[in-house]
């Protein structure tokens, strides 16, 4: 019951995790080599795709999870899905911004 929330929830933030690494990694590049970092537009469009479509997976088990605790325990609900579901939308928005921000420039 519980367990499978928890899961969910791990899930979604190791996505939003994901997309912090790219984030951190592709400063930590520009930095130790003097210039901002630069790839194909195809190459950036595919990452950014596949980070928008993994937060969406993510968000879509969370939501599949909490429907199942809701069946398997009644207890507390139908408050217990509505906060997960609260914060499930919120680390979704958040991801999917940070995701669209990472953007680096497109190699010459």
């Amino acid at each position: 019951m519980r367990r499978e929330y928890l899961w969910a929830l791990l899930t979604l933030i190791i996505a939003v995790a994901l997309a912090f690494i790219l984030l951190s990694v592709a400063k930590d590049e520009s930095r130790s080599e003097g210039k901002p970092p630069c790839m194909s537009e195809e190459d950036r469009d595919k990452i950014l795709r596949m980070s928008l479509r993994a937060i969406d997976q993510a968000f879509q088990h969370h939501v599949n999870n909490l429907f199942s605790n809701w069946v398997l325990d009644a207890s507390q609900q139908p408050s217990r899905a509505q906060k997960g579901m609260q914060n499930g939308i919120k680390a979704w928005l958040r991801a999917q911004d940070d995701a669209k921000k990472w953007l680096p420039a497109v190699c010459p």
